[in-house]
């Protein structure tokens, strides 16, 4: 089953956490999505869980903020370097199954160095992050999901509706472009009639000669003018 596992620490990212959340859910669907205080039923094993919920899925979200490398526990220990942190156990479960892993960059955070990363881990600074900025939010979110639409199946929601309207708006500039060379089809051949018609009237009861082509030209163009002019007049009034 394809889907996206979302890993984070709460105290560092919580508030971005859930924003982008709102909008994966939305996108993506919430079958699609996993974050452990949703996902995790109360009295589950939560390694159990959380090992078989990163197999499940595609690609995991590593969300980093500025805490992100050196959040500490009660102890005053650094996080990572307990082999039963949370974050290190879901990173290190994707890592080890060739899982997509993307990191997402917010508030601030930065991709950590190799070398301060466990072993177990330290393959998440050779992945390419993308960076979300508050300044910037639904841009970059749009290119984090242009991201997801590669992964194999992941299906986004909007996805076939966005085709459709897209498919729609050809189809109306398509019958627009051609509604407009048929009107201007048609301005062309009307001011060819009346040309010729204004021409023969007037050799024939005024007794005025056209022996040049530049005069029957001029004639022409006064009277495709005049047609246009009045066809653009006709519609504005119309609107």
């Amino acid at each position: 089953m394809a889907g996206i596992f979302i890993s984070y620490r709460r105290d560092d990212t919580a508030g971005y956490t859930g924003r982008l959340l709102d909008d994966l859910k939305e996108a993506f669907g919430q079958q699609q999505i996993f974050r452990d205080i949703e996902a995790i039923e109360a009295g589950a094993d939560f390694y159990e869980t959380v090992d078989s919920a990163v197999a499940s899925c595609t690609v995991l979200l590593a969300v980093i903020g500025t805490d992100w490398l050196n959040a500490v526990n009660t102890k005053g220990q650094r996080r990572l370097e307990d082999p039963n942190d949370f974050v290190r156990l879901e990173i290190a479960a994707a890592l080890k199954r060739n899982i997509k892993v993307i990191p997402v960059l917010v508030d601030g955070g930065a991709m950590p160095p190799m070398d301060e990363l466990p072993d177990d881990i330290n393959a998440l600074a050779r992945r390419n992050a993308l960076e979300l900025t508050d300044r910037r939010w639904d841009y970059d979110v749009n290119e984090l999901f242009l991201v997801l639409d590669k992964v194999p199946g992941l299906v986004r929601r909007k996805q076939t509706a966005n085709v459709a309207a897209q498919s729609s708006k050809r189809s109306v500039s398509m019958g627009l472009m051609v509604g407009g060379a048929a009107t201007a089809v048609k301005l062309l051949l009307t001011a060819m009639v009346a040309s010729i018609g204004f021409l023969v009237v007037a050799e024939i009861a005024l007794g005025w000669t056209f022996d040049s082509m530049e005069t029957m030209f001029i004639v022409f163009a006064l009277v495709a003018t005049s047609s246009i002019v009045r066809w653009l007049y006709v519609r504005h009034r119309n609107k």
